[in-house]
């Protein structure tokens, strides 16, 4: 870790000191001379004050950039075995960003930042099970042919598409094509139930963050994370999303970079599918599984997945249909049903009905035609 580097990775680890006011602050002059200005307290507050900073924080800055020794950083990185990378260094990913961060920090394969095709696929922590299945095949589908599987690692549509990319792999041994973008620093899981993924991917993959060590959750670093989820990808698929859900802040920063947006519809009725169908409405492409995904993006013969390298939907997680599912697929025998008559055959609810209708289509069993449904 050279001394400018070093610098900032000692800034970006002064309380309340974010990538914007580090931008701030650096307009006075070099990473080692602001730190240099703080230890030995010549940095004024109207060197600080267009971006809020109290001389409370300045304060606390001072004393901290005091506290800081150059070996126990470098030492501190090492031992947990984060390399750090800033403009200019190989496999720096953000050179054209509009946006970029300072440094970044990663744990795994670096290599996975550069070259290839990086889809990121994001959605609600409060995911439906066909949405978390519907993640899951397309991690596995994408990752099987070496497409770059990026997301969040929070719960929910982010995790299924990580353990998707993850299963993937031939054997527990062998690297992924899966790239974590975290909100903390990498010594700091969040969520905790999330520990033995982030521990698995930072090992077959490659975790990143733009916070240091020892930064916790905070509310404003995870649509500032969004951002890196949107610069790292090829294309963005958002598989479910509430109304106001996180998910849109990562198709918005897709948008802004000239990143197609990709959305998986979700039933009118789900509150999870809110927002995601509203990004169609907007002209989203939609998709409906990881085959769609490898078309859009120009791979060939990606119908062949599922016969061969790839499992599909049903293999994944659902080799049966479930008995909703039989008894729909034996009432289409006779011919395309509307739905409510379907509903009514089957004895079920209209919701009930949508939902076993939507997982047989994304398993190519049926097909759904305006209000008609039909065996494909």
């Amino acid at each position: 870790m050279n001394a400018q580097k070093l610098a900032l990775v000692q800034l970006l680890s002064l309380p309340a000191m974010g990538p914007a006011r580090l931008a701030a602050v650096l307009e006075t002059g070099s990473a080692r001379e602001i730190l240099g200005d703080l230890r030995a307290g010549k940095l004024s507050p109207e060197a600080t004050r267009q971006r809020g900073v109290s001389a409370a924080v300045l304060d606390g800055w001072i004393l901290e950039s005091r506290r800081q020794n150059d070996a126990e950083t470098v030492d501190r990185y090492g031992n947990a075995d984060v390399a750090v990378l800033a403009p200019g260094d190989p496999w720096w990913p953000f050179a054209e960003d509009p946006e970029p961060p300072p440094l970044i920090f990663c744990r795994g394969n670096t290599e996975l930042l550069v070259g290839g095709v990086a889809v990121g696929i994001v959605g609600t922590r409060r995911c439906t099970s066909l949405g978390r299945r519907v993640a899951h095949e397309l991690g596995i589908t994408l990752a099987t042919r070496g497409v770059k599987v990026v997301s969040g690692l929070a719960l929910g549509i982010d995790g299924a598409a990580h353990h998707g990319a993850l299963d993937s792999r031939s054997s527990e041994a062998a690297e992924a094509t899966v790239v974590g973008v975290v909100g903390t620093g990498l010594d700091v899981v969040y969520p905790k139930s999330h520990g033995g993924l982030w521990s698995e991917i930072g090992c077959a993959g490659l975790l990143i963050s733009e916070a240091p060590l020892g930064v916790g959750p905070a509310r404003w670093r995870f649509p500032a994370r969004n951002r890196l989820i949107a610069a790292l990808s090829d294309a963005v698929v958002v598989v479910e999303s509430h109304e106001k859900g996180g998910a849109l802040s990562t198709a918005d920063e897709a948008a802004d970079r000239g990143v197609p947006v990709l959305v998986v519809p979700g039933s009118v009725l789900s509150p999870a599918s809110e927002g995601s169908n509203l990004l169609l409405m907007e002209g989203a492409a939609p998709v409906r599984h990881g085959r769609d995904v490898l078309e859009i993006l120009g791979f060939s013969e990606a119908s062949a997945l599922v016969g061969n390298s790839a499992r599909s939907l049903s293999q994944v997680e659902t080799p049966e249909a479930g008995p909703l599912g039989r008894q729909v697929l034996a009432e289409l025998a006779a011919g395309a049903q509307p739905i409510d008559v379907l509903a009514g055959a089957c004895g079920a609810s209209i919701g009930s009905i949508l939902t076993a209708v939507q997982m047989l289509a994304l398993d190519d069993r049926i097909v759904i035609d305006g209000s008609q449904v039909r065996l494909s």
